[in-house]
């Protein structure tokens, strides 16, 4: 019944509405558990980089809360992290700012003649 039904996981993001279980890199799907339920290979994904991902996000919200402008947001943060992740002084944040590498969008170094503090946003030209 939809009682039944839980909400995804904080920090990862599932298939589908309604998945009551998945498979991560961390918690594999357990087959041999009757009372576990996987739905084919489905299998929940970590919350992307750049966004944050608090409980019952799916493939359909996953970027609906990007990182605010002034921070950055690693992979997995949750909405309660994202205000200890300040951009690094000499840098500035966009909203949905990553960790540098990856497919994120990374911090953008601090103009010439230009002071970025911890914590900037965006420059004013």
């Amino acid at each position: 019944s939809v009682s039944d039904c839980k909400n995804c996981e904080a920090r990862y993001v599932c298939p589908i509405e309604g998945t009551t279980n998945f498979a991560t890199i961390d918690k594999p799907c357990n087959t041999s558990d009757p009372n576990e339920i996987c739905y084919g290979n489905s299998q929940g994904w970590d919350c992307p980089q750049g966004y944050v991902c608090g409980s019952a996000t799916t493939a359909f919200t996953q970027k609906d809360l990007p990182c605010e402008a002034g921070f950055w947001c690693k992979v997995r943060t949750l909405p309660s992290e994202m205000r200890n992740l300040l951009c690094p002084e000499g840098y500035f944040c966009r909203e949905g700012t990553g960790e540098s590498g990856g497919t994120g969008r990374m911090s953008f170094e601090c103009p010439n003649n230009y002071f970025c503090p911890e914590g900037t946003g965006a420059i004013d030209r």
